[in-house]
């Protein structure tokens, strides 16, 4: 089936702001150049952290990144990290179920699982939580996003096949600040957000607080939801004690919470409200997370610890129950035999320590090294009240990297790493136990070239990996995990990345961007052909080699002080090397109904189709319009997503 989607997003937003925001990042670059002049600088040369983990200008930086700043999720009416993420060029958010809006984020084609996602550059983002996580982590403290296509498992570890996108959240301003902010939209939609911070000597706070409510949407008037309705309350915590004993830089306090309410299916009579009828779904979810960080500056060099932890509990009920029940019994002669709802539970500990080492008199260079530990722990449970079937999975990772940053001149810099990954997890379910042990070596090179002031050039290579445990897709419904199988013969998928882009000012007030992007993935994973063992209803399998070009080109235009356009455009082809459902294929075009000699002819006509990856449109683009000619604002956001297979 193929789809083509055509949306034009337009929000008046209501914006109550009280006191001020004294928020700057500061580069000098020029210790001639006037205060108007820095302050343009710094505006138009972001600081970015993700592509090398230290803190570099956009400009400098080797590895190609896209920035999406706060304003703009501000501006689009975003509510949370789902929406902030729409229209990134080579990037695709979607939602694949009805009934819970199971959300996932494609960079080209590749599967959700192989873009790692962090949260202030921790993998806080579990299997678990990628499931909702990306409408469950709402916007109002999100500094700004950015996205690094291509591998990332040199620096970031496993699951940064196709790319790493990394949510930096907001540091205390440097005054008092006070901001609360409210939209509102159609199918009562609505969101309020307070942000806080204040400063006391050499204590820093700053908290968030934000509930949004999204009504559910049946866009097609089956009487089923395609929109789910969503009520989220959220609110996080930052507490920064500068200077702390004399000997810390900084000690960093963070902690967050979620607590949110999702319903779907059907939306007539009293299935809506009853969380075991027929067609309909309610999921509640839980989730804490905190943690602490260590800066320390040793003369130009930098040592930095951080732990955290987070416990994630989902409580869901569908007419999956139903059938589980009632396929099995005639009656209901007790309680015990009722459905219970779908219970999955999930803790994390995470532990990171690196150092940064400056050197170089002639040459600047940066040599960063340290190791990582994260430890998954998850528990399902699904079934009948006395007949209960669980599921336990645990996984550790252990991963040590070294990274090496050159800047040759200012016209080059290299950035050159390595990492080598420890993987041991176990799976137990009612019939089966699962062992998976794996080492794995990822090396990246990165370059960067800019001849003239107006000219840069970058390129890069490397690799990734995904390791066979806990994917997304187990954990959708909670029901799916025990009957998922991965053979003991699974395969860790593997990735060779390559990336070249140009980055050219054909004026002053107008920007050129074009970028280039090969993902190689070897031995992906999906759900497979073949015989599925008793007790399960699909498979994992290792159906290929797959392949993924795209090409994005980027304009930015300041018209005016008052006016900006930004035009962008993505090219993705994105396909198996061989058609790996074709036998499948060839089984439904209704020989019986037909004949032999038209089903084969249909088969033959379409049967590159299993080729190519699903959901990934071969062509989108989008047009963003800012106007701000005073106190007032107008923002226009138009996106374009072309044919796909779905």
């Amino acid at each position: 089936m193929r789809c083509i989607k055509f949306f034009i997003i337009f929000n008046f937003l209501l914006i109550s702001v009280y006191g001020f925001s004294g928020e700057t990042n500061t580069s000098v670059t020029n210790s001639k150049s006037t205060t108007s002049e820095k302050k343009k600088k710094v505006r138009l040369d972001t600081l970015t952290v993700t592509g090398t983990g230290n803190k570099r200008l956009l400009s400098r930086t080797p590895i190609l990144t896209h920035i999406i700043k706060k304003d703009n999720i501000i501006n689009k009416g975003a509510f949370n990290l789902y929406d902030a993420l729409k229209g990134a060029p080579g990037v695709r958010v979607e939602q694949q179920c009805s009934f819970c809006n199971f959300s996932q984020v494609r960079i080209q084609g590749a599967a959700s699982g192989n873009t790692k996602i962090l949260i202030n550059g921790l993998p806080l983002f579990t299997g678990l939580a990628g499931v909702y996580g990306l409408q469950q982590y709402l916007s109002g403290n999100i500094e700004r996003i950015e996205i690094i296509k291509g591998a990332g498992s040199s620096l970031y570890g496993g699951d940064a096949v196709a790319g790493v996108i990394n949510v930096i959240l907001a540091d205390p301003s440097k005054a008092s600040d006070l901001k609360i902010t409210s939209f509102f939209q159609t199918h009562g939609s609505s969101m309020f957000n307070l942000v806080t911070s204040k400063r006391f000597q050499n204590w820093a706070v700053i908290a968030t607080v934000q509930k949004s409510y999204e009504g559910q949407i049946d866009d097609n008037n089956d009487g089923v939801t395609d929109r789910v309705n969503l009520d989220n309350f959220a609110g996080t915590l930052n507490l920064f004690w500068y200077n702390p004993f004399g000997f810390f830089d900084r000690i960093n306090f963070f902690g967050g919470a979620i607590n949110e309410m999702r319903k779907g299916g059907v939306l007539t009579g009293n299935a809506w409200h009853n969380p075991f009828a027929e067609g309909t779904e309610h999921i509640r979810t839980r989730r804490l997370e905190g943690g602490v960080s260590f800066l320390k500056t040793i003369g130009k060099n930098k040592l930095t610890i951080k732990t955290a932890y987070s416990t994630y509990e989902r409580d869901a009920t569908n007419d999956t129950a139903q059938d589980d029940v009632f396929s099995q019994l005639t009656t209901i002669s007790n309680a015990s035999q009722l459905p219970a709802p779908f219970l999955a539970n999930e803790e994390l500990y995470f532990a990171d320590a690196r150092y940064s080492l400056n050197l170089g008199t002639f040459l600047k260079q940066c040599i960063t090294f340290g190791g990582q530990y994260r430890r998954s722990n998850f528990e399902q449970e699904i079934g009948q009240l006395t007949q209960r079937a669980k599921t336990i999975k645990y996984a550790n990772d252990t991963g040590f990297f070294l990274q090496d940053e050159i800047t040759l001149s200012k016209k080059f810099d290299i950035v050159a790493g390595v990492r080598y990954d420890i993987h041991s997890s176990q799976e137990k379910y009612t019939n089966a136990t699962m062992d998976f042990n794996k080492n794995y070596f990822s090396p990246r090179l990165a370059l960067r070239y800019a001849p003239i002031q107006r000219l840069i050039m970058r390129a890069s290579i490397g690799t990734g990996f995904r390791l066979p445990y806990h994917f997304m897709e187990d954990l959708h419904l909670c029901s799916g995990s025990p009957k998922v199988y991965k053979p003991a013969g699974l395969k860790p998928e593997s990735s060779v990345t390559v990336n070249a882009g140009v980055q050219y000012n054909l004026t002053k007030s107008v920007l050129l961007g074009l970028s280039y992007t090969l993902i190689n993935i070897k031995d992906r994973i999906d759900f497979g052909e073949g015989s599925v063992p008793t007790g399960y209803n699909y498979t994992w399998a290792n159906v290929g080699d797959a392949v993924s070009h795209g090409l994005d080109i980027n304009l930015k235009w300041r018209i005016s002080a008052a006016l900006d356009i930004d035009l962008g455009f993505s090219l993705v082809d994105a396909r198996y090397s061989a058609n790996p459902y074709e036998s499948y294929d060839a089984d439904t075009w209704g020989e019986s109904t037909i004949g032999a000699v038209q089903a084969q002819a249909n088969h033959n006509t379409f049967k590159e189709r299993g080729k190519y990856l699903l959901r990934t449109p071969k062509t989108s683009g989008t047009l963003t319009v800012n106007y701000k000619p005073g106190d007032f604002a107008f923002y226009m956001n138009i996106l374009f997503t072309g044919p796909m297979y779905i």
